[in-house]
């Protein structure tokens, strides 16, 4: 009886270190690290591509440069589709060719796009994105005070340093 009690506590211990250890990377994967979250940014284009699939929503944007007059693609993330189709979305959300405004968290390392926030239609229709990602006003959801200034410097830092 000892032997099936310990042998039962080793297996039962092994599948908790097992979901404990998957959590955290599922954790990780879902992280939002990449983009900077105390930064909203706007533009206005061109659906090139809609993808709405696991395990992230793409969407990719034909923005004009202002600058040199050129069109680039704009690529924004989004939730997962499952999260994204009880808010409404489908595989019809957007359309190629259609025009939408976009408001995002951009990218750290400075290349186009970012974390989808919401997106605003011709027609003035409102197609919120990932709540997580916050109301699109540059806030952190959850963070607020000294840590949300803190994250903000952090992200300054690391700007400059890139920069030298």
């Amino acid at each position: 009886m000892n032997r099936n009690i310990w042998r039962g506590t080793i297996v039962a211990c092994g599948l908790l270190i097992s979901l404990l250890v998957s959590a955290r990377l599922a954790s990780a994967h879902h992280s939002y690290a990449m983009f900077d979250r105390t930064k909203a940014v706007t533009v206005s284009g061109t659906v090139a591509k809609y993808d709405l699939r696991n395990p992230h929503m793409f969407l990719w944007v034909y923005v004009k440069n202002p600058s040199t007059g050129k069109q680039e693609v704009y690529a924004f993330e989004g939730g997962s589709r499952n999260m994204l189709e009880r808010q409404g979305w489908n595989n019809h959300t957007f359309a190629e060719g259609e025009k939408l405004t976009i408001t995002y968290n951009p990218l750290k390392d400075g290349r186009t796009g970012g974390y989808l926030v919401k997106a605003v239609k011709a027609d003035g229709s409102v197609i919120g994105g990932d709540p997580a990602a916050g109301p699109g006003d540059g806030t952190i959801p959850g963070v607020s005070g000294a840590a949300a200034q803190a994250e903000q410097e952090a992200a300054e830092k690391t700007k400059r340093q890139e920069k030298k």
